[in-house]
C-alpha cells in the first residue's frame, strides 16, 4: 500500500493518552505528567522501595538503587506540587 501525501489520512479512534482528550492524569498544559507507561512508572517506584528495604541490611544496595530512588523521590515531588 502506498501512502498518498496529497490525501489525508484516516484517524483512528482517540487513545487514552490522545492529547486531545485531556484527564486526571495530565497536567494543566493537556500533557501527561508521566509520558510513559503507567506499568513502568509502577515497575520502577516498587523496585525503588525494594532497594530501600534492602539498603537497611546492606547499605550498598542504596547505591545501587540510588536512580530508582531518584525517580522514586521525583514522583512524590511532582504528586505534591500537582495536589497543592
Amino acid at each position: 500500500m502506498v501512502l498518498d501525501p496529497t490525501r489525508p489520512q484516516e484517524q483512528g479512534p482517540s487513545t487514552p493518552g490522545d492529547p486531545e482528550q485531556p484527564d486526571a492524569s495530565q497536567g494543566s498544559n493537556g500533557r501527561p505528567m508521566f509520558p510513559h507507561p503507567q506499568w513502568m512508572v509502577g515497575v520502577v517506584l516498587i523496585f525503588a522501595v525494594l532497594f530501600i528495604v534492602a539498603g537497611l541490611g546492606n547499605p550498598v544496595w542504596l547505591l545501587i538503587g540510588s536512580p530508582f530512588i531518584l525517580v522514586l523521590a521525583v514522583y512524590i515531588w511532582v504528586w505534591l506540587a500537582a495536589r497543592g
